[in-house]
């Protein structure tokens, strides 16, 4: 601080910048295998898990899913009861409700969505979903159409009922807007800070990026159980290996 009477400079003690705590690699995929088990018994509503690809998240997820005994929706096979149901004289109306109550069944726990999905495709598949876990698996046009991300923000609320709406004569053979009960989980390649601010505050975050370093070390805390079949110490010799030549490869 300068004096303006004395011309004399003096300092006075700066607040003391705390330090944002840090993490080891291993204990980021336990709090993301932690996290999970939240969103499975409805403890939290949403996540997202970013991090560079081919790291474990989708495999840490869909893994977690099934030792809890969840089913994927893509694999339930319909029954001959649920055929049936349809008769020939049926009403459109009668089909309809049919059809709806089909889709309220509890057939299955969970559905995975890759590839692209766009805003009004969403609304079904959220509609279609809305008492399950929905996971996003690199599925990013959602994180960038203005429209879906409306969406979004409605399903992930904090409110204890959350109403999605979608107020459009396009969307004639779907109500104009419903409750969503359901979870969602995002798995994504970009970094967090990319995400929609509006998105982010809503979820629990686990970022998985990696220096090489990382990456051996995460290798390291799961290679008993990689390729069970080949001995524990061939697969030591080899990560060994990468070990020793991480500064010839950029992956």
């Amino acid at each position: 601080v300068l004096d303006a009477q004395d011309n004399t400079l003096t300092t006075e003690p700066q607040p003391t910048e705390l330090q944002a705590p840090t993490y080891t690699i291993t204990e980021r995929f336990e709090f993301m295998e932690a996290l999970i088990g939240m969103v499975i018994r409805g403890d939290a509503k949403s996540m997202v898990i970013s991090g560079e690809g081919g790291v474990g998240k989708t495999f840490s997820v869909l893994d977690a899913l099934r030792q809890q005994g969840l089913i994927d929706v893509n694999t339930v096979q319909p029954t001959v009861d649920s055929i049936m149901e349809i008769k020939v004289p049926d009403s459109q109306p009668v089909i309809e409700d049919k059809i709806i109550a089909q889709m309220d069944s509890n057939r299955g726990d969970y559905v995975v969505v890759k590839g692209h999905s766009s805003a009004k495709s969403l609304y079904r598949l959220m509609f279609e979903n809305r008492n399950r876990i929905i996971i996003f698996d690199d599925c990013d046009s959602v994180l960038r159409d203005g429209s879906a991300i409306d969406l979004l923000k409605a399903a992930l609320d904090s409110y204890e009922d959350r109403w999605v709406s979608w107020k459009s004569d396009t969307m004639f053979d779907l109500p104009s807007c419903f409750k969503f009960n359901g979870s969602i989980i995002f798995i994504s390649n970009r970094r967090l800070s990319t995400i929609d601010e509006a998105i982010r505050t809503r979820c629990f975050k686990v970022d998985l990026s990696m220096t090489k370093p990382q990456r051996i070390e995460r290798m390291r805390s799961v290679l008993e159980h990689v390729m069970p079949e080949v001995d524990m110490e061939f697969k030591t010799d080899a990560l060994n290996l990468l070990e020793e030549n991480l500064s010839l490869t950029d992956d």
